[in-house]
Parts: C-alpha cells; structure tokens; sequence
C-alpha cells in the first residue's frame, strides 16, 4: 500500500479515487451511482470465513436461553417508556468478558424498543 501522509492533499484525493469508477457520485452526492458503478457482488461461498472463536460461542451459549424462552413465549420485553436513540438507555451486556463489540441498545437481553415515529426494532 502507497503511503500519502507526505503528499499535497490534492495529490491525496486523486489517488483515493483511483480505483473506482467515475460518475455522477463524483460531482454531486449520489450514494445509489457510486454502488451501482462500483460494487462487485461476493458470488463464493462461506469458506473465506473464518470459525467462530471461543470467546463468539460462550456469547452465543448465554443466549440460548432467551432464545428459547421468547420462542415459547413471544416478545419478552418492550420498552414504551422510552424513545429509541442510541443513548436511550445505559450500556447492555450479554457476556461482558467475552464481548469484543461492547454494549447492546438496551440495558437487557431481546427488549423491543419502539421508535418515536412508530416503528418496532428489535435489538439483541
């Protein structure tokens, strides 16, 4: 990989752009051109990645549990209370020692948030 922390910045910015097919994202902001000129479909299978690590299935082990209990039982919590934001509520954990990603959207496990303008999410 070239380095460019020494090069102009209009130097910098030609070559961001290099590889990348030009458009109309290029004059205007046009998220839809930029990924219909420059995204590749993945086409392969699974095999590049890679098994899940031991710390992923002692998080994925803690869940189970709610899992099965919102299969027999449907919604296990729905927050009305408060609106949902990103900072709504306090940080939440599945299993804080073994978490890379920290901090779920709820301070619990599966509670249904439901959004100022109407909408239900669900988050883990």
């Amino acid at each position: 990989m070239e380095g460019t922390a020494a090069l102009p910045k209009n130097t910098k910015n030609e070559r961001s752009w290099r590889d990348f097919k030009p458009g109309n994202w290029c004059t205007s902001i046009d998220v839809r051109d930029f990924i219909a000129l420059n995204v590749t479909p993945y086409l392969g299978d699974e095999k590049f990645l890679a098994p899940p690590s031991e710390r992923t299935k002692a998080v994925w082990a803690k869940l189970q549990p709610y899992f099965q209990e919102e299969r027999k039982k449907g919604v296990l919590a729905v927050d009305a209370k408060t609106p949902s934001s990103l900072l709504a509520h306090k940080a939440g954990y599945i299993d804080q020692d073994n978490e890379v990603v920290i901090g779920l959207q709820t301070d619990d496990h599966l509670v249904v948030l439901v959004d100022v303008a109407g909408f239900v999410r669900q988050e883990g």
